[in-house]
């Protein structure tokens, strides 16, 4: 089992509970309160540590890229917190 497999198994049983649905990569998204989702991932580090952060991302604030990112699935924290 990689680490990836072993995260999502073990933070899927913690984080489902509270409303939060797997996104892309090592990130879980809850968007019960709608326009703010919420978002936790695990922030990769050196030394093959990783660190969790909790954010939040607001959906009326614009994206100024060339693609329309802002959807649930690939949500990016506007203000985030890292906890060690």
């Amino acid at each position: 089992m990689t680490f990836d497999e072993a995260a999502a198994c073990a933070l899927n049983e913690v984080l489902g509970p509270l409303d939060f649905a797997p996104g892309s990569g090592r990130r879980w998204i809850r968007t019960t309160k709608s326009p703010i989702r919420e978002i936790f991932r695990l922030q990769p580090l050196k030394g093959a540590t990783y660190s969790c952060v909790w954010g939040f991302d607001l959906e009326f604030v614009p994206v100024f890229t060339r693609a329309w990112l802002n959807v649930t699935s690939t949500s990016a924290p506007d203000s985030s917190a890292l906890t060690m």
